[in-house]
């Protein structure tokens, strides 16, 4: 719904910046702009119900963050491999386009749920009372590390 708005913000930032569309900085401001004004769409309702950000920030943020590990992975390991990245015709053989996809999926769900607990345990902050109690995962992370 907000894309667009989002977009122009970061596509702003970077025609200030005189930095290409191609650029690997603009592509990286575009993301981080984006999940920045993300954060804080949802930060500042979640500060006028409870004065805490519900860790919203921290959690849109972590999105970019996943987005850029994915990205400095894959480029090298990828390519080396010879999987195509999403299925693209022409940078890998016919049948390894599905492993890149799959990966794709995979990464993605293991990042969304990493950080979910994040969100989570923001929202309890706020005062919500999430369906499934996922309190146990976030006492897993904290002690493993």
């Amino acid at each position: 719904m907000l894309t667009r708005m989002i977009i122009s913000h970061s596509n702003y930032l970077c025609n200030l910046l005189r930095l290409s569309s191609k650029n690997k900085a603009a592509w990286l401001i575009r993301v981080y702009v984006a999940f920045f004004l993300s954060g804080l769409l949802h930060a500042v309702p979640a500060w006028a119900i409870s004065r805490t950000d519900g860790a919203n920030m921290a959690y849109f943020m972590a999105q970019a963050v996943g987005i850029t590990i994915e990205e400095v992975v894959w480029r090298p390991w990828g390519g080396r491999l010879g999987i195509a990245r999403r299925g693209r015709a022409g940078e890998a053989e016919e049948g390894k386009r599905w492993i890149g996809v799959a990966l794709g999926w995979v990464w993605t769900a293991v990042w969304f749920g990493l950080t979910n607990v994040i969100f989570v345990e923001g929202l309890v902050v706020t005062g919500m009372q999430p369906l499934v109690d996922f309190s146990w995962v976030w006492m897993l992370i904290r002690n493993s590390w």
